[in-house]
């Protein structure tokens, strides 16, 4: 009995590790790979006050590789249409990550009792390109995930299934947002 509770308290000291470790690698880039497009769920355009209509939308959303394995760069492109009558000048997008499930039995019992925010690692991107009236652009955004981590001799990997929310800022006013799945894979 005292072994299992020792190994459930390595698994919650190991997946906060995890979350901080794999929130402090980012980079910004230009995608190299093929596009492939996932399955967004798009969710609806963010209302705001009037007056103030969005000038910018999230026309789509790609990912270089058809699947990925914990550890790889997560590399997406973003397809930001100005729809609008001004020129955008000032883009922001950003990135949660929120883990859902772990493929590790011990790390995903712990996994469930944590909050949301607790699973969730946000990433921030801001971006200064110039897009016309009318006009799309593309913003690519990477961020490394870790394969695994190690903790008091335990490995826990960090294969499973995150949601993915992706909202753009244009000008510093909320634009649009879409959701996403990924998993990642197991070595």
């Amino acid at each position: 009995m005292k072994g299992r509770i020792l190994k459930l308290l390595m698994a919650a000291i190991i997946i906060s590790a995890i979350l901080v470790v794999w929130s402090s690698t980012r980079m910004i880039g230009p995608s190299t790979g093929p596009s492939a497009s996932p399955t967004p769920t798009p969710t609806p355009t963010i209302t705001l006050p009037e007056g103030h209509p969005p000038i910018g939308r999230i026309k789509s959303v790609s990912f270089d590789k058809d699947e990925y394995y914990a550890g790889d760069v997560v590399i997406a492109a973003l397809e930001v249409e100005n729809i609008g009558g001004a020129d955008i000048t000032s883009e922001k997008v950003t990135i949660k990550a929120t883990c859902v499930r772990l493929d590790d039995f011990l790390a995903n019992l712990y996994l469930k009792t944590l909050s949301k925010e607790e699973r969730t690692e946000t990433y921030t991107m801001d971006f200064s390109e110039t897009i016309g009236s009318g006009q799309t652009e593309i913003l690519s955004a990477s961020f490394n995930t870790l394969a695994e981590i190690e903790a008091s001799g335990m490995k826990v990997s960090l294969a499973g299934d995150y949601d993915i929310l992706v909202t753009l800022d244009i000008d510093s006013k909320r634009a649009d947002a879409v959701e996403l799945k990924l998993t990642l894979l197991g070595a």
